[in-house]
């Protein structure tokens, strides 16, 4: 919600979305056409989504206010070799890491350790493998 509302959508407060039910409910009630209200509320919906992905770095930039970047967590992670290869983003040195036995694993069989991932400093990602 953070970074919608840094675009300037209010999602906890959906104007949107009620303005929409009422278009289609005066539809439902006879008193618009489905060819009347169609196109407006898909020029809405289009202009959202332009600018939603024009500035999708401010949804990156909410999320990473309260989660950590995976791998980047020493306490759960063990570096198994340093300058493992290249990253295939910004051609940087990547580091090989083990997950320890601390944390969750969720989405990898529910083990407690062993999954691996590769953590790239210069561009900030990490790749599961």
């Amino acid at each position: 919600v953070e970074g919608y509302n840094s675009m300037g959508y209010q999602l906890n407060k959906p104007d949107l979305r009620r303005e929409m039910e009422s278009e289609c409910n005066a539809v439902a009630a006879g008193r618009k056409t489905r060819d009347q209200i169609l196109g407006p509320v898909l020029s809405k919906m289009l202009e959202c989504f332009k600018i939603v992905n024009a500035e999708v770095h401010k949804l990156d930039e909410a999320v990473a206010r309260h989660f950590n970047k995976l791998g980047s967590d020493n306490s759960q992670y063990r570096v198994l070799q340093a300058n493992f290869t290249r990253c295939g983003s910004c051609n940087g040195m990547t580091v090989l890491k083990e997950r320890t036995g601390g944390g969750s694993n969720r989405g990898r069989g529910g083990d407690s350790g062993g999954s691996k991932l590769l953590q790239c400093a210069p561009c900030s990602k990490s790749f599961l493998m």
